[in-house]
């Protein structure tokens, strides 16, 4: 399994059409069939500042979902939305288990 962390920090005056965007590529992203998880929250502590928490199965998933439409869309939207460039992390889990 792949995550993918992404953290960024959005303008306030574009916040609404941020999360906009954001809630319609997740509906669709969660319909591909190598998404297993994909959700984004808002810090608590640091206003206006989004985490996006992705599980995939392959690369080969993710990299299909980057040639999707929706993504593509997000993906012109967001350059207009963020206030510096996102910091985007991609983690190979090796094994999950309980945390006890």
């Amino acid at each position: 399994m792949l995550l993918i962390l992404a953290k960024g920090v959005v303008r306030p005056d574009k916040r609404d059409a941020f999360i906009a965007a954001a809630r319609e590529q997740i509906v669709e992203t969660r319909k591909e069939a190598g998404c297993i998880a994909y959700d984004f929250y808002e810090s608590q502590t640091e206003p206006n500042t989004f985490v996006f928490n992705e599980r995939w199965k392959s690369k080969e998933a993710i990299d299909a979902h980057f040639q999707t439409a929706h993504i593509r869309k997000f993906m012109s939207v967001l350059p207009t939305c963020v206030a510096e460039p996102p910091v985007i992390e991609l983690v190979e889990v090796a094994r999950i288990g309980p945390l006890a």
